[in-house]
Order: C-alpha cells, then structure tokens, then sequence
C-alpha cells in the first residue's frame, strides 16, 4: 500500500515537474509567433494553460507597438486536434475580452498593413471564429471607429451563425454613424437601431428593423426611421458573400423640400418647397448600383420653386434653346400643384426627371448625377 501510494506520488510530481516546464516553453514560442506577426512590437503573455489533445489557452497578452497599435486580450483559446493539425486546420480560435487600438491618424487602412507580417510558409486555414466582447478603437486618415462585437462565424461554410455589433461612433468615406446596436441570429432572428446615420449632409435618423439571418442572407423587415422631416419605410436583403449583393424597397413619406435645401445649405441657389411622397428600389453590388428606379410625386396642394443658379439655369437655356431672361422669370416663385419625380440609371449616371405643372403652366427639368455610387457620386 506504501509503495502504491510512492508511486502515486512520483507520478504526480512528474506531471507538475513536466507541466511547469512546458508553460514557459509555450509561453516562448507563442511570444515569437506573434512577434513575426506583429513586427517590431512588444509581447507579452501572462499564463497559459494546455490540454494537449484538444486546446491552447493564452490568457493576459498585450501586442503593443508604440503609440500605433496596442492589443490587450483576455483570453485566446485554440481548439484543435491532432489530425485536422496534420492536415493543415485549426478547428477554432475563439477570443475573449480583448481591446484592440489602432492609431494611425495620418495613414489610411491599406498603409497600416505595412506594420503586421500575415504572409507564412506553411498556412493553417481556419474552421470556425468566436468572439467575445472584442472592443475596437481605430483611427486612421479615412476612419474614425469606435465599436464592440461578438459573434461565431463558421469559415468553412462562410456562415455568420450569430453577430452583435454596438458601434458607439463611425466616421469615414463621408459617413456618419452614432449609437447603433446590430443583432442578428440564424435561430433566434434580431434587430438594428441607429439613432442617426448621415452621408455627406444626407440625415436619416431613429433607425429601426427587425432582422432576420438565414443562411448567407441578412433581411432587414419592417424598417422605419426619420428623413427629411417625414418618414421612411422600407424592406431591405443582402447576401454576404466575397462581395455584398443587396435589394431594397422603400417608401418615402412626405418628404419635406424644404429640409432638403437646408441639409444641403443651397438656399443661395434654389428655394423649394412641398412635399413628397413615393417608392423608391435599388439593386446593387458592394458600392455599384446595377439598378435604380423610383416614382415620386407631391403631396396635397403642392409648393414652390425659386432657382436662383443662373450657371444652371444658363445650361438649361443652352438645351431648350430658350433666352435665359425667360427661363429665370419662369422659375422665380414658380407655384406648383402638381409635380413628379422620376428616378432612374443610364449608364451609371443617376437622371431625376422632374415635372411641374401649376397655374402659371408646367415646367419639367432634367437633373443628371454622374458616377453614381452607393458611397456617393462624383
């Protein structure tokens, strides 16, 4: 029974003698790793823990390089076995507790590649990603974020299986995002908020939709929000691929001129003012549109137009063949009782056709937008 007990002992003073040999050996290792990664920068890793069959866990590490970058993880789990290692695969890493600063201010997204080494002789591929409360601050040229995701995503299938993303602040491309909350599910379905999103000097505001998550597909139902003093209502998809397909449907509602020419700050060049209301559809991919149609038409007993942009007016007189004395006499306090907007493409250009009709008779302008994109035009 002594000799059993011995025994028992030995061994297990060799596995504690084993385990607190391999740890800094780990330690080591994953330290180098990350430093090829990273270059240049300072790595530290507090304690780890093995389960030599199934899973790596890291715990405490910060990846910092100067002021530029600083990375502080709770915990990295690595999750694994032996012959998916064999073959190349990485069952799933997942990340918890992490906060992630960028600050570049005075590059751009693509410059900062230059300070992380993610070329490798031999490549694992990834199964599956899980994050936990990972809080990313980036600042660069073009982008100003400010968020915190999680979510699991199953790379080998290229499936989003759940996502919560809580964006305190976003800024870049001429885009604007404050306080938004997104939350999708593949069982449970979602939603999204945002309390103001703006393009440019473009506001919509009190965003909301439920979401639903079905495969590589994300719909946004029943959507609803602010714009322009009325409303919007609106259906959208998206297929999440290697690039993002979407359709959207859209009702606005009675859109107030008036805001437009303020937002817009062209009040020394036109005076408008009504209401509108109609459809509105696109489909695109990533930032091109491929399909453009809307019909918009004024509400009640209409408005008035004042254009006061001779230069426009001077082009429009060049088209019709008509004096430009006599152009800017007929859209001085025009009155309009009826009035139509349509929406189309033609060849990548976005046209307005508008058309005017009052007691002073109609009036039909034509408003070309080149270039357009879903980011903006040119």
């Amino acid at each position: 029974m002594k000799r059993a007990f011995f025994i028992l002992a030995v061994c297990l003073l060799l596995v504690l003698a084993v385990s607190f040999s391999i740890k800094p050996a780990i330690i080591f290792l994953a330290q180098q790793q990350f430093k090829k990664v990273f270059i240049g920068s300072a790595v530290s890793i507090g304690n780890c823990s093995l389960r030599p069959l199934e899973e790596l866990t890291l715990t405490d590490i910060e990846i910092k390089k100067g002021k530029i970058y600083n990375f502080q993880i709770n915990t990295i789990k690595f999750q694994y076995n032996p012959l998916a290692i064999i073959k190349g695969e990485i069952q799933k890493i997942c990340l918890k507790n992490a906060k992630i600063i960028l600050n570049l201010p005075e590059s751009n997204i693509l410059e900062s590649a230059q300070y992380f080494n993610l070329k490798s002789k031999r490549r694992f591929s990834l199964a599956a990603l899980e994050l936990a409360e990972l809080e990313l601050n980036l600042k660069t040229k073009e982008l100003n974020l400010n968020t915190k995701i999680s979510g699991r995503i199953n790379l080998r299938n290229k499936l989003i299986e759940n996502f919560d993303c809580r964006t305190g602040s976003l800024e870049g491309w001429g885009w604007q995002l404050d306080n938004a909350v997104f939350q999708a599910d593949q069982a449970t379905g979602g939603l999204l908020f945002i309390d103001k999103i703006k393009y440019n000097k473009l506001k919509v505001e009190k965003i909301s939709s439920q979401v639903r998550l079905k495969d590589n597909f994300l719909y946004l139902d029943s959507l609803s929000a602010g714009f322009l003093g009325g409303k919007i209502q609106a259906e959208a998809s998206f297929k999440i691929d290697e690039s993002v397909q979407y359709a959207l449907n859209l009702k606005l509602i009675e859109i107030d001129l008036s805001r437009l020419v303020e937002d817009f700050n062209v009040q020394e060049k036109v005076n408008l003012k009504g209401r509108l209301t109609g459809a509105v559809s696109l489909e695109g991919i990533a930032s091109r549109v491929t399909r453009l149609g809307g019909d918009l038409s004024a509400v009640g007993t209409g408005g008035t137009l004042t254009i006061k942009d001779t230069e426009f007016l001077e082009k429009v007189a060049r088209n019709s063949r008509q004096p430009l004395e006599v152009l800017v006499e007929s859209f001085k306090n025009y009155q309009y009782n009826t009035g139509v907007v349509k929406l189309f493409l033609e060849n990548d250009n976005l046209i307005l056709d508008i058309a005017l009709e009052g007691e002073a008779g109609k009036r039909n302008l034509t408003v070309t937008l080149h270039n357009f994109k879903l980011g903006g035009w040119q």
